[in-house]
């Protein structure tokens, strides 16, 4: 038996017992006795919900006139609202059915339905039992008029308007409250009769709306105007036209503000849609562009100045943001004579628009014609405000032309501008090293890796070195950073400051040499020595000849720029910082793949009993046993290195730590031979003893090596369990077991 969702209970308890008499005594399915009911109480129950339907509502769409007048004489209420927002007189004129209208009218229906905030009560029970009957349903309203405006019925208008509809009713929004989230087309819904026939494009209605006195002007604020509309349709000429003059005659207010976040007035309509016949009868009828905007950008404006429309400017309100708006325009388009018009007209060629002047517009567009034009009639190369110099617009499209002219022209050649310019406007991509902070022209220029003109600018009186280290980056040290050698030389022959330092880390035009991957690097240095470079200049990251051990150059290279460093006064010696935790020494233990360089360092005086630096830093024993040199540790220690020399504080080691994490058996038996503490605390942050470091990395050998050779046998066991948690941690449950079980 086929079956259909639940009959409500209150409809149950109402008509049980016929439903009780259909379905038993006529052996009827369930959905049988669902249409009975349906036919006979006027309550449907359906997989879609349970709604109380409504007779009256039923017979007019069944357009069955006599069987209305029944319903209306034996008492039948012809406003009542169904959940889906039909009412009566809603369906006979969406089925434009006069008599039917007219039936309903005499019978008491309300031309004015739902107009305003009426019939509201019956709007919140209609959503209200939607939601009780477990439907979430859009509603749809309309007032009575309104939808038959829609349907261009203008016969049925003049009844609706007979029988006192008020000709510019509409539903209120403001009125419905938290029951709008249960509507759709609100806004079709809230307009007025002759704001839906302006959508319809129905002009016979829009007269006869008028004649029967419409307001031109009514409407709730959220929706645009009557002649806002008329702007906004993209309709052929005639129509367009026709419909915006007769608003016009009968007074439509040609400044009314915008109706929301994205709507325009009428004249800004026009304008959007090419219209300028209409823009121009508008501004003939009074129309301003002082008129109240949604959009505030201005840039709506734009086309008025489009070729063939630039006539319209003079007549706007507010002329001079017009007129510079209209100056912009014709710069983008390249039209001298637009731009020659708009001066002829009063226009200042000075006064910016959007932010953006229009030298920088043409040398944005690479117009060389229109830059000149500009320059002939008096345009400031070097306009006040701007967060970037036209010298360095100019440079961003390496135009030696445009350079030459803004500097003949009187621009600042060391103005700065204050930020790193968008990307519209240099070419080249974004680095890292670009300054955050102010930069000249001339670090333009070095950017755009062009020596011609960083020459043209130091001709004109550019300063190579920054007036202010600390908020402007060294030309010198940019030139460097990116490798462009040539212009290096070029500054250092113009006195560029070889000592200026970046005030991020403190490095100098020396430091930033050892930094590239440049083969150039030995002949740089020395080139920079020659003009003055502190060979032992101090940075946090490090000294000269610290920097050099660091990297993996070739080793004829290393020794070189190490010996250039010494014959310049650098100190060996120079000690470690935060970012470079080593002597020279220490480095080039830890990273050489050869002891020439050590050995090099060695003859030169270097300390091998420097401390290892407190955080990360290592001694020179130290970084051997790491690297697994016995070689060199017998040399240092024979030179008298401290085998039990304290670990930095925060990932350190002693050389015999280093040796057990490492498994170097022969390099730990030295070294205990030479006295290495066998049980030594590690490091204060992420130490390990010797023990601990082997059970870690999992050095069965080394840990029987260090067990054999402990001699302090109370404590062995305690260190045995300690060592045990990190061979367990590691995975090395063997290991662990055997240190867990360990006895002397």
């Amino acid at each position: 038996m086929s079956r259909s969702e639940r009959i409500p209970a209150a409809q149950w308890d109402t008509h049980k017992e016929r439903i009780r008499s259909l379905y038993i005594d006529q052996d009827k399915t369930l959905d049988e006795v669902m249409e009975d009911m349906f036919q006979s109480y006027g309550f449907r129950a359906s997989m879609r919900g349970h709604y109380q339907t409504v007779a009256i509502i039923e017979v007019v769409q069944g357009q069955d006139i006599a069987l209305v007048e029944q319903l209306l004489q034996a008492g039948a209420d012809p406003n009542t609202l169904v959940p889906s927002g039909l009412f009566a007189l809603r369906i006979a004129i969406g089925n434009q059915d006069l008599e039917m209208v007219k039936t309903l009218l005499d019978g008491g229906a309300d031309p004015d339905f739902l107009c305003g905030n009426k019939q509201l009560d019956a709007v919140k029970n209609a959503r209200k039992h939607l939601l009780v009957s477990g439907l979430d349903e859009a509603m749809c309203l309309s007032v009575p008029i309104r939808t038959a405006v829609g349907r261009g019925n203008t016969t049925i208008v003049e009844s609706l308007l007979v029988a006192g509809a008020s000709i510019d009713g509409y539903i209120d929004p403001d009125s419905l409250g938290d029951l709008v989230c249960g509507l759709w087309g609100l806004e079709d819904a809230s307009r007025t009769a002759l704001q839906t026939a302006m959508i319809e494009r129905d002009v016979p209605m829009v007269e006869l709306l008028l004649m029967r006195g419409a307001s031109a002007n009514a409407g709730h604020h959220t929706v645009p105007s009557p002649l806002q509309l008329a702007c906004q349709l993209n309709e052929p000429a005639p129509q367009k036209t026709d419909l915006v003059t007769l608003l016009l005659k009968w007074g439509a207010d040609v400044n009314a503000p915008a109706a929301h976040q994205e709507g325009m007035t009428a004249l800004q309509a026009a304008i959007e849609t090419g219209r300028m016949d209409l823009a121009r009868l508008l501004l003939h009828s009074g129309a301003t562009i002082s008129a109240e905007l949604s959009n505030e950008d201005g840039l709506a404006w734009l086309p008025t100045a489009e070729p063939g429309h630039l006539e319209m400017i003079p007549h706007l309100q507010c002329r001079q943001k017009e007129m510079a708006l209209g100056l912009q325009a014709a710069v983008q388009s390249g039209s001298t004579l637009d731009v020659r018009q708009l001066l002829d007209d009063g226009a200042d060629i000075n006064k910016e628009s959007s932010g953006i002047s229009l030298l920088c517009e043409s040398i944005r567009q690479n117009d060389h014609r229109m830059f000149d034009f500009l320059l002939s009639n008096g345009i400031d190369p070097d306009p006040p405000g701007a967060d970037q110099t036209l010298l360095c617009a100019a440079i961003s499209r390496r135009s030696r032309y445009m350079m030459q002219s803004l500097l003949r022209a009187g621009a600042d050649v060391n103005r700065q501008s204050i930020r790193k310019p968008p990307e519209s406007l240099f070419s080249f991509p974004e680095e890292v090293f670009w300054p955050d902070r102010c930069y000249t022209p001339i670090i333009a220029a070095v950017k755009a890796e062009r020596a011609d003109l960083v020459q043209m600018l130091v001709e004109a009186g550019a300063n190579v070195n920054p007036p202010n280290s600390h908020s402007t980056l060294s030309p010198l040290l940019l030139a460097i950073h990116d490798e462009i050698w040539q212009v290096a030389y070029l500054l250092l022959h113009h006195g560029a400051d070889p000592n200026a330092t970046d005030p991020e880390d403190g490095a100098a035009a020396i430091h930033k040499v050892l930094l590239t991957f440049s083969s150039c690097k030995i002949e740089m240095c020395k080139v920079l020595i020659e003009f003055g470079a502190n060979a032992s200049a101090a940075s946090s990251i490090g000294s000269p000849i610290q920097l050099a051990c660091a990297q993996y150059n070739a080793q004829a290279e290393t020794h070189a720029l190490i010996q250039a460093f010494v014959d310049a006064g650098a100190d060996v010696n120079a000690p470690p910082t935060e970012e470079f935790p080593m002597t020279a020494l220490q480095k080039s233990i830890e990273t050489s793949r050869d002891g020439t360089v050590v050995e090099k360092l060695l003859s030169l005086g270097a300390d091998i009993h420097a401390p290892a630096f407190w955080d990360d830093g290592i001694t020179a024993l130290q970084a051997a046993a790491k690297r697994g040199n016995i070689d060199l540790i017998n040399k240092l220690i024979s030179l008298g290195a401290d085998v039990n020399a304290l670990p930095a504080v925060r990932y350190g080691a002693t050389a015999l730590q280093f040796a057990a994490m490492n498994g170097n058996i022969k390099i730990a038996m030295l070294l205990l031979e030479k006295g290495a503490h066998i049980n030594a605390p590690g490091s204060k942050v992420r130490g390990r003893t010797a023990l601990e470091g082997a059970a870690e990395n999992g050095r069965l050998d080394m840990v029987y090596l260090l067990l054999e050779n402990d001699d302090e046998v109370d404590l062995i066991e305690e260190r045995c369990q300690e060592a045990a948690e990190y061979a367990e941690d590691e995975g090395h449950h063997v290991l662990a077991k055997l240190l867990r079980e360990w006895k002397p």
